[in-house]
């Protein structure tokens, strides 16, 4: 099953989508800090990361940025959510895989992980 880190501060959207992501047949590691994030890359490398353009006290940008820097995550699929659709036209400048604005429809949220999932 491929490996997607959701990366959000609000602990209710990452327990609804960890629900919906496990139902569609994906293993899911919630994250709630791009510390947190970096810690657990020392150990494991997921398959998509779904990443919140606004996190506390962090741009989701920088965060993609970091990751397209490194070589073990340069590849690796990013999808940044927000439900600013202005913030998110700036993603793709940064070798965003995908966007994708909140509130969204689960259905829509699954195929966008299924289709990124596919190009690996």
């Amino acid at each position: 099953m491929p490996l997607v880190w959701v990366v959000d501060d609000d602990p209710s959207i990452l327990e609804a989508i960890e629900f919906v992501l496990i139902d569609a047949g994906y293993t899911v590691r919630m994250i709630m800090s791009e510390h947190e994030l970096l810690s657990l890359l020392h150990n494991e490398i997921p398959d998509v990361f779904l990443l919140d353009i606004l996190l506390s006290g962090t741009d989701g940008r920088d965060i993609a940025r970091t990751l397209r820097e490194h070589e073990n995550t340069k590849s690796i699929p990013i999808i940044m959510m927000s439900a600013d659709s202005r913030a998110l036209d700036s993603c793709m400048a940064i070798g965003i895989s995908a966007c994708i604005k909140k509130p969204f429809d689960i259905g829509e949220l699954v195929q966008l992980i299924n289709t990124v999932t596919r190009l690996v």
